[in-house]
């Protein structure tokens, strides 16, 4: 089940100035995890194929968690206005 970003993580985490560093550090973490040029060609096709499954399921979580980090930021303290 996902998490969702509370309004005190928010505020504590996400919209410190420092923030953009332990991103690229969480980033940097999975580097290795979402390389395909390191695969290991000589295994078997099956084995091949699942772990360039598992490492672009990798790469588009990690996208998807920067984006919500970005999103929360950037709407946070925000509302819509209606003009009706």
């Amino acid at each position: 089940m996902a998490q969702q970003l509370t309004k005190d993580m928010i505020e504590a985490f996400l919209l410190h100035p420092d923030w953009v560093y332990m991103q690229r550090f969480i980033e940097d973490h999975f580097e290795n995890s979402i390389d395909i040029q390191t695969i290991d060609t000589g295994k078997e096709s099956t084995v091949v194929h699942a772990e360039v499954i598992a490492r672009q399921q990798i790469d588009r979580s990690l996208k998807d968690l920067g984006r919500s980090f970005k999103t929360a930021r950037d709407t946070y303290g925000k509302s819509k206005k209606s003009y009706e």
